[in-house]
């Protein structure tokens, strides 16, 4: 990650050396804990969190349930304004080659359509009006890498109060849907999860 921000943010150095190398850090065996905002909490995030664009990531995050790459990964064109869903069949990583662009999605499951809610196809739809010079590549959010973003945004939620991770807001989507009474299995769909990842987190 810090060499990775150091080529495409800071550009202190052209390339990242271990670029391709296969290294594997140590897991922890710790338990993580997963952390969900309650509605009152993720409205009041939401109302906090600038600029536009920030915001945008946040709802699709909260309100969609799309995992970080799957959200940098997103072009205009698996967004279906008439039908309310998007479209999951890509996502923003870093390639065999070392640089970063479009790769395939984590599993089979994660390719699926999501549901936008109405709340959040009018600020679709506001954002895209109002940002069209910006777009590169018809992507909705043109971040250089998914893991600069992450971290970007861990440093917002805490300053603005809030020890969350952007991951978390998905863990929050997921938890507002059992809340509400949907199933597990639509749940899983939607999340592009098996049912037993859903329910084991």
């Amino acid at each position: 990650i810090t060499l990775n921000a150091a080529v495409d943010e800071y550009k202190i150095i052209p390339e990242n050396p271990l670029a391709g190398n296969k290294i594997s850090l140590p897991r922890s065996k710790e338990v993580k804990k997963i952390k969900a905002l309650t509605s009152d909490e993720l409205e009041r995030l939401l109302n906090l969190i600038k600029p536009q664009k920030d915001k945008m990531i946040a709802l699709i995050a909260a309100k969609c349930g799309l995992r970080a790459g799957e959200i940098v990964g997103l072009t205009w064109s698996d967004v279906d304004f008439d039908n309310m869903n998007l479209n999951i069949n890509k996502q923003w990583k870093q390639l065999p080659t070392g640089v970063f662009g479009f790769g395939t999605l984590k599993t089979s499951n994660s390719y699926r359509k999501v549901p936008i809610p109405a709340s959040v196809v009018k600020e679709l739809k506001k954002y895209k009006k109002s940002r069209t010079s910006e777009f590169k590549f018809d992507r909705l959010f043109p971040e250089k890498t998914t893991s600069v973003m992450c971290t970007r945004f861990n440093y917002k939620f805490k300053s603005l109060g809030f020890d969350i991770s952007i991951h978390d807001l998905r863990h929050t989507y997921a938890t507002n849907l059992i809340a509400i009474g949907l199933d597990f299995k639509t749940i899983s769909k939607y999340m592009g999860d098996t049912v037993e990842m859903v329910i084991k987190t």
